[in-house]
Order: structure tokens, then C-alpha cells, then sequence
């Protein structure tokens, strides 16, 4: 089993961070602009830039910064390890940001600006728990941040390998006082179930919770797009809990299923949980709300409407989906289906996508991992599926250098 090292039971925080920077709760101000510092992805979901000194850069799709002596390329990716996260609950923590496995030169990196989801009034004047964790030869280490604000915390002169902002969970549970309350955001997704057909006409919503900065919540929008939801955009902030559970009740009445979510911190995006609420399609509007339930009762923490007017747009816009969106998808998501079943062996396509670095060697083993050749397809789809309209093209010519036949019959079957 491995060891895990945690911090000694000494290491506070000092009393300039206790009077100062932990004090500070408000948005983290930077004379820099995104424009002339926004850091973005050389190669789909693996960022790499080359960093100038004196200035603090930021990722514009993760939100991570960095400020650096000297010039160097640093690299990153988001990490979704079940071992890590493993590791993290057993050392009695609680991951509440990205984990971002990082690497570059080491001692060149003045200061890091993790992201956090933490909603930090919730935690009072005492946010000592909060820590920057990072994996080294395999263990757990944590340091105390040198400044904590409302999105982010910073460290200077950090070390890197996988590293995120997590929480000591032992310090809320046991005694009940405190909870680990999240920034978060109600997202809802909507689909027209046989629009054709009154009789059995219906509306659709799936509703989400989610962290309101998480990365790749795009991802998830594309990926409700391809079973047909379109997002509706409404005001969804609010103040999450973690492994609290919650309810959603719906005017006109609808069927929730699940009647109940628990609220957790998930990794990724590809299988987060949601409640589908189902309402007959005769509804002139459709009332949420959100409550959270507990042996006191009930308590409403957010509330939205679709009202009629919305219904209609969305009709429409279904409608136009249908019409449109197969023609204008990439050959490659079109035929989804078809090169799943029909490409196989694989390993030379993975071999061609590892040597233009359109996957990293950790992404490839994953994908090599899957038992049947479908499987490995499916893996690999989870990775192109958020690849631009370039990237893609280019997954089509190794597919076709490697299989042309199976390419060109289903180029001239488009």
C-alpha cells in the first residue's frame, strides 16, 4: 500500500497570511489583461506555452496562473486519476478545484494561482484547512498557501507534478458545525421528445449541478448536443454543499428522476450525475426549484422558469438542429458509428496520433488499455470528440492512410 505523508500538525498558517491575506475574499485583482496573457491549448488537452518572465499568465479555458523567472515552456493537463482521488479522501482531504498534473524546469516558477471552487464565507475567519496538495514519488504532500482569496490560492516558489487546492474534510464531518460549501451552479439542458406527435408530445430538462468554475463544462455542452439537448441559459448561481442531497420541484407537476441528488465533487465531465425532470408537452411554462433537503425541512436554494416564450425558441431551435446539424457535423463525429465498428487494428492510428502529438502517452495507454478493439474506439472518441474542426481533419487522413478503403466507402456514402 502506499504511504501517504501529511503535513505536521504545527504547520499553520503564519499570522501576516491570518491578518491579511486570509481576510481577503474578494476577486483577485490583476493589472495584466487575458488578452496579451491568455495561455491556450497547443494540443487538445495538453497545454503547453512559452512563458516570459515578469508577467503572470493565465489559462483561459482552466483558469490556472503562473508567474516565472525566467523564460521556460511549462506544460499541463487536467487529471482525472482514480488513484489520486483515492488517495486524497483516505489522507482525509477533499480535492475542491482541478487537479493539474504539471511539468516544467524545476525552482523557475516564482508563484502558481490554483483555482478553487470553495464558496470561503462559509468557512468563517478560520480557513486553515485549505492547503495546496501535490503528489511526489507517488505520496501526498500539503503546504500551507501563501495567500488565499475567492478563486484562487497562491504559492510561491511551488513544486509541481499533480497538484491541486484541497481541503481537510476530517476537520467539518466529525463534529457537524461546519460544512464544505462550494461556489456553485445549477446548468439545464432541454430536448423536445416527439415533437411531432401531440399526444405524446414532451419536454424534457435535464439539470446539473456543478462547481461554477469547473473546467470543460464546454465538453459537457457538446456532448448534451450529440443526444440532442440544447442548453438554456439561465441564471444558475448558487451555494452548493458538499454530500448534502437535494430536490427538485417542478410547476406543472413533472416526473424527477432521481427524486434526489447528493451534491459531490465528481471528476471530468463525461459521466456526472443529473436529474431528468419530464413535463407534458401541453405546458404553457415550466417552474423549478431546487431545495435541499434535510430532517428540518426544506430549503430553496435556487429557482428558474422556462416560460412559454422560451418553449417556443427552443421548439424551433430543435427543429433546426434536426435539420442542420448532421450536415454540418465533421466527417469524423458523423461516422462516429461506423469507424467504431469498422477500424480495427488500431494501434497503428494511436501510434500515428501519439508521434503528431495529437494524444499524450498517457492518454494513449488509456485508450490501449479498453479489452476490444470498439472499446479502444470509444476511448479514443472521448478525446477527439473535443478536437477542433483542424484536428479532426487531421484524425481523418491517419484513419485513411491506415484504412483507406473503409474511408473512402464511407466518403462516398456522405
Amino acid at each position: 500500500m502506499k504511504s501517504l505523508f501529511l503535513e505536521p500538525s504545527s504547520d499553520i498558517l503564519s499570522d501576516k497570511m491570518a491578518r491579511a491575506d486570509l481576510k481577503d475574499t474578494s476577486p483577485e485583482f490583476s493589472t495584466l489583461t487575458q488578452e496579451d496573457n491568455a495561455i491556450s491549448p497547443s494540443i487538445n488537452g495538453i497545454y503547453r506555452h512559452k512563458l516570459e518572465p515578469g508577467q503572470l499568465f493565465c489559462c483561459s479555458e482552466t483558469g490556472i496562473k503562473f508567474q516565472v523567472k525566467s523564460r521556460v515552456t511549462i506544460e499541463y493537463e487536467l487529471e482525472y486519476g482514480k488513484n489520486y482521488m483515492k488517495q486524497i479522501k483516505d489522507s482525509g482531504y477533499e480535492l475542491v478545484g482541478p487537479l493539474f498534473n504539471i511539468t516544467v524546469e524545476p525552482d523557475v516558477v516564482s508563484s502558481v494561482h490554483l483555482p478553487h471552487y470553495l464558496y470561503l464565507e462559509g468557512l468563517g475567519k478560520d480557513k486553515s484547512s485549505i492547503k495546496y496538495g501535490h503528489f511526489k514519488d507517488e505520496n501526498l504532500h500539503f503546504k500551507t498557501p501563501t495567500s488565499i482569496n475567492s478563486s484562487y490560492i497562491v504559492l510561491e516558489n511551488p513544486t509541481f507534478s499533480c497538484a491541486g487546492v484541497m481541503i481537510r474534510s476530517t476537520s467539518f464531518w466529525p463534529l457537524k458545525k461546519k460544512s464544505i460549501q462550494i461556489s456553485g451552479k445549477v446548468l439545464l439542458y432541454f430536448r423536445i421528445m416527439s415533437p411531432h406527435k401531440e399526444d405524446c408530445k414532451e419536454y424534457r430538462t435535464h439539470l446539473y449541478l456543478v462547481p461554477r468554475k469547473k473546467p470543460e463544462l464546454k465538453k459537457l455542452d457538446d456532448l448534451k448536443k450529440e443526444t440532442g439537448f440544447i442548453k438554456v441559459d439561465k441564471p444558475g448561481n448558487t451555494i452548493l454543499i458538499v454530500g448534502e442531497t437535494y430536490k427538485v420541484k417542478t410547476v406543472p407537476d413533472g416526473k424527477v428522476m432521481p427524486e434526489f441528488l447528493q451534491y459531490e465533487l465528481y471528476e471530468g465531465t463525461d459521466d456526472l450525475p443529473f436529474m431528468e425532470i419530464n413535463v407534458g408537452g401541453r405546458a404553457s411554462s415550466i417552474s423549478l426549484e431546487l431545495a435541499m433537503t434535510r430532517d428540518e425541512g426544506k430549503t430553496s436554494v435556487w429557482k428558474g422558469e422556462l416560460t412559454g416564450g422560451d418553449l417556443q425558441d427552443q421548439s424551433v431551435m430543435v427543429r433546426s438542429y434536426k435539420q442542420t446539424d448532421e450536415s454540418q457535423q465533421h466527417f469524423v463525429m458523423k461516422h462516429r458509428m461506423e469507424l467504431i465498428e469498422k477500424i480495427h487494428p488500431i494501434g497503428p492510428v494511436i501510434d500515428d496520433l501519439l508521434k503528431k502529438e495529437y494524444l499524450s502517452t498517457e492518454q494513449m495507454n488509456t485508450v490501449l488499455s479498453k479489452p476490444t478493439p470498439e472499446d479502444k474506439m470509444r476511448a479514443l472518441y472521448d478525446y477527439v470528440r473535443g478536437w477542433g474542426e483542424k484536428d479532426k481533419e487531421e484524425f481523418r487522413e491517419v484513419l485513411k492512410k491506415r484504412h483507406p478503403k473503409i474511408i473512402r466507402d464511407l466518403e462516398n456514402k456522405s
